[in-house]
């Protein structure tokens, strides 16, 4: 198993273990828990769904042409599915293994159905209920299906590594749903459908980290965030590490520089090249190579602009000696 896999599933289980929703949290989780495997059904749907709150959205939509069918990619979704259908229906589906072959990588582990003329029946007479006021923690109805979305087809990178999410088998009809439902959660982000590969894709970690929390998965929540301050500590530390390496190695450069015109004007010309307080700073230069321009302020007890101008003096003096010959000969 790969570290996505793990944390993936550690998400899942965490999800999986929440208390069993209300029934309008309920149904709309089962309804996020289908959307993945939804198709054609859906999009002759899709004007009847507009605007209906998710736990008012029907579930035969959602359906295949057998009835409901529910690929859980492990046993603690299988139950979780178990416990919202018949939280949303009142009647207890069939719970399947599937064959070892199927479940190899990746592939769902057990299969939760029920027959369409069952859920028919259970669907018959049920018309929209009034839906209760928004709570001011966020939306619990749109943060259900969402997690039934990821619970079936959500897939997570390691905390270690850069976010993303992925939710996959989201079909054209389904993308608008989902998109929608992620779109009123999180606001500030705009996942993107990618419709050859039939996902939804998140790189934010930022918007990540925030479904987590609208979801429940606090443990996971927790874990990522910490994670990804770690990691943007770890590259400010670098990026100052650099700046100092990068700072020293100019310093460096500049000292080497200075030294090198201060010999060559004193070999041409002598020291009568700098007058006075000049000549004390090109001393302490050419003994001090290596030292910056504050640890020879220190040394000559002058504030570090001053002794910054005396140096810029001393060097240009030193050109002026060294290069200046040359300049009249040509």
């Amino acid at each position: 198993m790969s570290e996505e896999d793990g944390f993936t599933s550690a998400v899942r289980l965490e999800l999986a273990s929440l208390p069993t929703p209300s029934e309008r949290e309920a149904r709309a989780e089962l309804a996020g828990m289908l959307v993945p495997g939804s198709g054609a059904a859906l999009a002759r749907h899709l004007h009847d769904l507009a605007g209906l709150r998710p736990g008012d959205l029907p579930l035969l939509p959602l359906c295949r042409t057998e009835g409901l069918w529910l690929e859980a990619p492990s046993s603690a979704v299988a139950r979780r599915g178990l416990a919202l259908v018949q939280r949303s229906l009142g009647v207890r589906p069939r719970l399947t293994a599937t064959s070892s072959a199927s479940r190899r990588p990746h592939g769902p582990a057990y299969r939760v159905t029920l027959p369409v003329d069952v859920v028919r029946a259970r669907e018959v007479g049920r018309g929209r209920r009034p839906a209760p006021p928004t709570a001011e923690d966020g939306d619990p109805e749109t943060a259900a299906l969402l997690r039934g979305v990821v619970l079936v087809a959500g897939s997570f990178a390691s905390p270690d590594r850069p976010a993303h999410l992925e939710l996959s088998g989201i079909s054209d009809a389904a993308a608008p749903l989902v998109l929608a439902a992620l779109g009123h959660l999180l606001p500030a982000h705009r996942a993107t459908h990618d419709p050859t590969r039939r996902r939804i894709v998140s790189r934010s970690g930022a918007a990540v980290a925030d479904l987590l929390a609208a979801l429940g998965a606090t443990r996971a929540f927790l874990t990522l965030d910490d994670r990804r301050l770690r990691r943007q500590l770890r590259g400010e530390a670098n990026r100052l590490a650099n700046a100092d390496a990068a700072n020293l190695a100019r310093a460096a450069r500049s000292a080497a520089g200075q030294v090198d015109v201060v010999e060559r004007a004193v070999a041409r010309s002598g020291w009568d090249v700098f007058a006075g307080d000049l000549r004390e700073v090109a001393l302490a230069r050419l003994a001090n190579p290596s030292a910056s321009v504050g640890e020879l302020a220190l040394l000559l007890d002058v504030p570090r602009t001053t002794l910054h101008r005396r140096l810029r003096r001393v060097e240009e003096a030193a050109r002026a000696v060294v290069e200046g010959p040359s300049t009249r000969d040509g």
